[in-house]
């Protein structure tokens, strides 16, 4: 990134794509967000990770 305008940009780009990733989180079934998946986090797992190193 060059300067503010890259920068306010790829964080648009960010929020968007996290905001299809919750969306899709959103229509899984209960259990589907709460299962691991080649050793790695659940999706619950994640966001409350992000939470709590905040």
């Amino acid at each position: 990134m060059d300067g503010p305008a890259d920068f306010r940009a790829g964080w648009a780009t960010l929020e968007s794509l996290w905001a299809d990733t919750v969306a899709r989180a959103r229509r899984l079934l209960e259990e589907a967000s709460h299962e691991r998946v080649d050793g790695e986090w659940s999706f619950v797992e994640t966001l409350r990770r992000l939470v709590t190193d905040a």
